[in-house]
């Protein structure tokens, strides 16, 4: 666990310096420089061309994760960088042929409500081509245990560039145009940058160009595999996009913004829980290809353990302050419909984390068929729920479809996990992380408000921060971050673990 520990650490770095980016972008440049219905429109475009991107790129990413160990079997390290190169260029152009086909059909579901992205709409096309670029760079990047650099273009190089496009847009006044175009161009850099660093540590060389040929038992047996990740990463990708879509065509782009205010707050829990997923599936891969369950089980308990310590800390602090960050953004009152949504997507990533990595476990096993079902499941109940709910409670109901539709699906996910490996993430010290969140809030409560914003801010925060560092590391709820904990109070040791050596 060493470099999963070491390389999500470096990675988690990455990640929360970005989310600070992130949080001057969203909290305060977004509602001060734009309309809510201005974000609405970027939160649109660019979760199109993320859904966009998913199909296009045909299971690829999954696809070098699962078959890396046998690609360095055949030796075929060298035409795997070439593969997936050359490969998604032809699939785009394929899957984008038939996007073309539906796009009048697609377009029309946003006319009524949604009239500014049906006419800047055409921009997705170019975005979900960098962005599929950049997701099979960074998925090849992380089975070479090198994800600290992709990272830093996907966290902080696009949000620093989103920075610039918001200023140059508000005070150069240019127009909608200009600020979508700076986007695609933002993303185009993101893509070529994830190549010339993939391309440099992969030992790839131009003069080497090498496409050597597949055996056909793996061929066949990656071909099956990336179709049926075709499906299901279709079904993700729309779940996970459903929200914003659905809330794009029924309510409009003001509260489609609105709502994007209010996941990116939420998301943040998810952050290092990304970072940890990325490093350990190649190495959960490997071990499942060794039917190496044992292997298997302890990465599967360390990481929802640790996962579970890290997300709820953040949860508990931006919950008990969620007041204070609408005072704190400019024009807070006009996103403050967005508060629950804000609990429904956070309590969304907290089950998502403390369910640990089932979900990875059934993709990367023999029983990986079984994540359609997931999908088709989980597809259906997001959106009867948005149905139902988005025309009763708006964008809260949004919220809430996700939080059910995915606390479902990860009870069927356990299950199946437990049922076909004989393992499951939890253990006793789950039940104590669990007492601690709800022991944190209690505690909050009897915290007096002070009308001072910053001064109520730093003395909860201060207070809870240090209940929950002191009970973590107190009763050793995690090996490994009371590890890294000691390792920060000694510098020296810290350096060395850094570095790894």
């Amino acid at each position: 666990m060493g470099v999963v520990i070491r390389q999500s650490f470096k990675a988690s770095v990455v990640s929360y310096l970005g989310a600070a980016i992130g949080a001057l972008v969203t909290i305060f440049l977004y509602p001060y420089f734009l309309t809510p219905e201005l974000i609405g429109l970027t939160r649109l475009l660019l979760d199109t061309a993320i859904f966009f991107a998913f199909f296009a790129q045909l299971g690829i990413p999954n696809a070098i994760t699962k078959f890396y160990p046998k690609f360095k079997e055949y030796r075929l390290n060298q035409s795997v960088f070439w593969y997936i190169t050359l490969f998604p260029i032809l699939s785009f152009i394929i899957v984008g042929g038939i996007f073309i086909l539906f796009w009048d059909n697609f377009i029309a579901l946003f006319t009524v409500n949604s009239s500014l992205f049906v006419t800047y709409c055409a921009a997705v096309i170019p975005i979900a081509f960098f962005t599929m670029y950049q997701n099979i760079y960074e998925e090849y990047s992380a089975n070479l245990y090198r994800i600290t650099v992709p990272k830093f273009i996907r966290e902080i190089l696009i949000r620093i560039c989103t920075v610039g496009t918001i200023l140059l847009f508000a005070l150069w006044h240019l127009g909608i145009t200009e600020y979508i175009a700076m986007i695609v161009m933002t993303y185009f850099l993101a893509a070529l940058l994830n190549m010339v660093y993939v391309f440099r540590i992969s030992g790839s060389h131009f003069r080497t160009f090498s496409l050597q040929p597949i055996p056909k038992t793996l061929f066949k047996e990656t071909g099956s595999f990336m179709a049926f990740m075709f499906i299901t990463g279709i079904g993700t990708n729309l779940v996970a996009r459903i929200g914003t879509l659905m809330i794009g065509s029924l309510s409009g782009l003001q509260q489609t913004g609105i709502y994007a205010i209010a996941f990116f707050i939420a998301v943040i829990i998810e952050i290092p829980s990304r970072s940890a997923i990325q490093i350990t599936s190649p190495i959960l891969a490997e071990a499942l290809k060794k039917n190496d369950i044992g292997k298997v089980d302890d990465i599967y308990k360390r990481n929802t353990l640790n996962q579970a310590i890290i997300a709820g800390f953040i949860f508990v602090m931006l919950w008990i302050n969620i007041d204070n960050i609408f005072r704190l953004m400019p024009n807070g009152h006009l996103f403050e419909s967005g508060k629950y949504v804000i609990l429904a997507i956070g309590l969304t990533k907290i089950i998502d984390v403390t369910t640990g990595l089932n979900n990875q476990i059934i993709l990367y096993s023999k029983y990986y068929r079984y994540s359609l079902l997931w999908v088709i499941g989980l597809g259906f109940i997001n959106i009867l729920l948005n149905l139902i709910l988005i025309p009763r409670l708006g964008i809260t109901g949004a919220g809430i479809a996700t939080l059910l539709s995915l606390t479902i699906m990860n009870i069927f996910a356990l299950y199946l996990v437990h049922n076909k490996l004989g393992t499951q993430p939890f253990t006793l010290r789950s039940i104590l992380v669990f007492a601690l969140y709800m022991f944190c809030f209690g505690v909050n409560y009897f915290i007096p408000r002070m009308d001072n914003l910053f001064l109520d801010i730093g003395s909860r925060s201060l207070i809870i921060s240090a209940l929950y560092l002191f009970v973590t590391l107190r009763f050793k709820l995690s090996k490994d971050i009371s590890e890294i904990v000691q390792k920060f109070v000694n510098i020296k040791e810290f350096i060395k673990f850094i570095k790894g050596e």
